[in-house]
């Protein structure tokens, strides 16, 4: 076959919510728990799709990460991208991304008082306002740092 494939990259938003007591009542053991939780962040951070993945630049890692512990209810902030976030000649696509994100999680807190318990972030770069979105942390720390945050609220194991 002789054809063209027209190069595509993609600036993806990518959203999981996890029910910590769920998960604790299913597996019966905190310690279980926690571990769970680890290994989903780590993989879920990690895992890209895999279309094209010989042909394209796959295995690239986000640019920024939000991890928000919740105590009221999963709030997704798809809503910034709404609308499609467009080409600058002064700004590249993640710096204007980031913004609309860190915009639309102000917005979403101020309307209906949406606050997570603890946030943390980590970002390739020190973008613009996202220290309002949460605690900066390395990848390397970030699921010792969440776990710091939730295993008080998990019951202690039978």
């Amino acid at each position: 076959m002789m054809g063209t494939i027209e190069f595509s990259s993609a600036t993806m938003y990518r959203y999981a919510t996890v029910n910590l007591d769920l998960l604790h009542e299913n597996l019966c053991d905190a310690e279980a728990t926690l571990r769970a939780l680890s290994s989903f962040i780590e993989a879920f951070v990690k895992t890209m799709p895999t279309g094209k993945q010989n042909t394209f630049a796959n295995r690239t890692l986000p640019s920024m990460v939000v991890v928000q512990v919740r105590d009221d209810q999963p709030v997704s902030l798809v809503g910034a991208f709404e609308r499609p976030v467009l080409k600058s000649d002064t700004e590249g696509f993640v710096a204007k991304s980031v913004r609309k994100l860190v915009e639309h999680e102000k917005q979403l807190e101020e309307a209906f008082g949406v606050k997570p318990r603890h946030a943390f972030v980590v970002s390739l770069e020190d973008y613009e306002g996202t220290e309002s979105l949460g605690e900066r942390v390395a990848f390397n720390v970030l699921t010792d740092r969440v776990r710091d945050v939730v295993e008080s609220r998990l019951p202690a194991s039978e």
